[in-house]
């Protein structure tokens, strides 16, 4: 089961986007309204550029003990913030990023710029639109 986060949930500064109090808010909302004790994969719909990683690492570092959240992504990113998530959950001994959702089709295919060459160098799969796999080519070395 995946779900993502970044919306906001009220007013204040720490009831939006990747804020560690919204990540920890967000997450208690999902796993109620889906009805399950965990989720697979919890993906950050956009980059916070006002929140700093370790702050977002810590707070998925804590779902990840609680049992709340299996493994983590993120939608809509640069390949540089790729680049940036994973090397400050590296610093930290964290397993980082396990996927990328990006809007890819006939017609979007930025992607293949930047997006996919990072994916492919941090060694995890892109996920098509569907959720289904990126085909093996497109990220293949």
């Amino acid at each position: 089961m995946a779900t993502e986060l970044y919306l906001p949930t009220g007013d204040w500064p720490n009831e939006r986007f990747l804020s560690a109090p919204h990540i920890r808010c967000a997450c208690e909302a999902s796993l109620k309204r889906l009805r399950t004790d965990y989720i697979d994969l919890y993906q950050m719909h956009h980059i916070d550029r006002n929140t700093p990683w370790e702050e977002i690492w810590e707070a998925f570092s804590v779902l990840r003990q609680q049992g709340k959240v299996l493994y983590f992504g993120s939608s809509n990113f640069a390949g540089w913030h790729l680049a940036q998530a994973q090397e400050t959950a590296r610093s930290r001994h964290l397993l980082g990023l396990v996927s990328e959702q990006s809007i890819y089709n006939l017609m979007n295919r930025w992607v293949e710029l930047e997006v996919l060459p990072a994916a492919r160098h941090e060694l995890f799969p892109p996920l098509a639109p569907n959720g289904a796999k990126a085909a093996p080519e497109a990220y293949a070395s």
